[in-house]
């Protein structure tokens, strides 16, 4: 059973209004609209919202923007809301921040305890899990990816794709052989 929780508080969904756009690489947007039978509900930017099935969050984040309208008749209404994910925690903060020879999980580290800790931010325990050799690194699965010689390299050389095909190209560096190549945008 869905139930959705806006500011702590348990609200009724209308049938099919739920929506959930969760992309890799962009903010995840939940919409969907609420029943408010008294008139009296109103919902705020800010506000803390999650989506749960049997008792399972599906997504959280925080109310961006609702509108409230009457339904049929003026004692009956309806608020569309819309949210954004939880990296809005980090988006309401501007963070100065400088690594040098630092491995990835300690820059994460750093941030969550020094800014995002004082927004309820944690980690998981085993963020700084550290591979530095090719055994290591063959432990996993990596795509397009083989360990050698205590370092990460390519399978193949990938040149830029920006239409969600894999392009390859063939350097032969150690002839000092060199192609040229045009890389092309679409608007």
């Amino acid at each position: 059973m869905i139930e959705c929780y806006i500011n702590n508080s348990a609200v009724s969904l209308l049938t099919n209004s739920l929506s959930i756009e969760d992309e890799i690489g962009i903010r995840s947007i939940t919409s969907f609209t609420v029943r408010d039978d008294t008139g009296s509900l109103e919902f705020e930017q800010g506000m803390p919202m999650r989506i749960e099935d049997n008792g399972t969050i599906i997504t959280q984040g925080y109310v961006d923007s609702s509108t409230k309208y009457a339904l049929s008749s003026a004692k009956f209404y309806a608020h569309d809301v819309e949210c954004i994910d939880m990296v809005y925690l980090a988006d309401k903060r501007l963070i100065s921040y400088f690594a040098y020879n630092k491995l990835a999980g300690d820059v994460v580290k750093d941030l969550v305890d020094e800014k995002l800790a004082e927004e309820g931010v944690t980690y998981i325990t085993d963020i700084i899990n550290t591979d530095t050799t090719t055994a290591d690194f063959s432990e996993g699965t990596l795509t397009d990816v083989v360990a050698v010689d205590d370092s990460l390299q390519l399978a193949n050389n990938y040149a830029l794709s920006f239409d969600g095909v894999d392009d390859y190209a063939s350097a032969d560096i150690q002839n000092n052989i060199y192609s040229d190549f045009t890389i092309e945008f679409e608007a």
